[in-house]
């Protein structure tokens, strides 16, 4: 293996582990939140591991991109109701990178 495969394959691994701590904070998201800050920090967090666009995420979620931005920027959040959806909604999609990770970890082994 050469050594910007090597490297990017420590990345992947770093990632992983990145993408479990996150996944732990979104499962511990309450079921209701009014705690703006909170949501505004786990759902950018997600949005910057996950590398998604605000375009991206608002498709996901079928709002508009600006109010993906509102979200991002902590102007607004989703009514505390729906916040653990969206927290769900992340974490789903973080569990189907490391699953196609681990999936081409084992294709190169």
């Amino acid at each position: 293996m050469n050594a910007v495969a090597a490297k990017i394959y420590s990345h992947e691994d770093h990632r992983l582990e990145l993408f479990d701590e996150l996944q732990g904070q979104l499962a511990a998201y309450p079921a209701v939140s009014e705690d703006d800050a909170r949501f505004q920090s786990l759902f950018t967090d997600a949005q910057n591991l996950l590398e998604l666009d605000d375009a991206g995420l608002a498709k996901m979620f079928q709002v508009s991109r600006p109010t993906i931005n509102r979200w991002v920027a902590g102007r607004t959040a989703p009514h505390p109701l729906a916040r653990r959806a969206v927290m769900d909604a992340l974490s789903k999609v973080i569990g189907e990178r490391k699953r196609f990770i681990n999936a081409n970890a084992r294709r190169r082994a």
